[in-house]
């Protein structure tokens, strides 16, 4: 009969636990990840800057109106926001899977007459009603850092309660 080392117990214990609650992430919130957006202004002044809130969004995949979270856009001669999906008129578009980069988004709000955003894989871009307040001819989309979402740590958060479990174990032991 062949023992298995405690050391290897521990390993093999922890292993299993973080796989039977690993899945857990997939009850958890929905991943929201935040675009950056910079455009060279060719009738403002400076940089037009929008950042863009997506959930569940596969970058290289065409973005659907149910990805939505939030938009908001600014320049020195302009601002607006679609705070929530209910503000959404449409979004079409894909973001690259390597960013930075240009990128085709178009996004419109649900007021008479729309408020579009648009900025095309040529990095020209517009925004306003009509497309006619801002525009440009250099743009890029980036990704806004986030910190690592809380359900990504409940497989690292149940193998170090499985050390300590059987830490305890060998303590009661001695």
């Amino acid at each position: 009969m062949t023992l298995i080392p405690r050391s290897a117990r521990c390993l093999l214990l922890a292993s299993s636990c973080a796989l039977l609650l690993g899945p857990l992430h997939l009850f958890a919130d929905p991943i929201d990840v935040t675009y950056q957006f910079t455009g060279v202004c060719a009738d403002c002044e400076g940089t037009g800057v929008g950042a863009l809130t997506l959930q569940n969004y596969i970058s290289g995949s065409p973005i659907v109106p149910g990805n939505f979270v939030s938009f908001t856009y600014s320049s020195n001669i302009l601002s607006f926001s679609i705070p929530s999906p209910d503000e959404l008129g449409d979004i079409t578009g894909m973001l690259p899977g390597s960013l930075p980069s240009t990128a085709f988004v178009d996004i419109q709000d649900t007021s008479i007459p729309s408020m579009v955003f648009i900025s095309f894989d040529a990095g020209n871009w517009c925004v306003g009603t009509y497309c006619g307040a801002d525009n440009g001819g250099d743009s890029s989309w980036s990704t806004v850092e986030a910190s690592p979402e809380p359900a990504s740590l409940i497989p690292v958060a149940a193998a170090v309660l499985c050390f300590g479990v059987v830490r305890r174990r060998r303590a009661g032991r001695a």
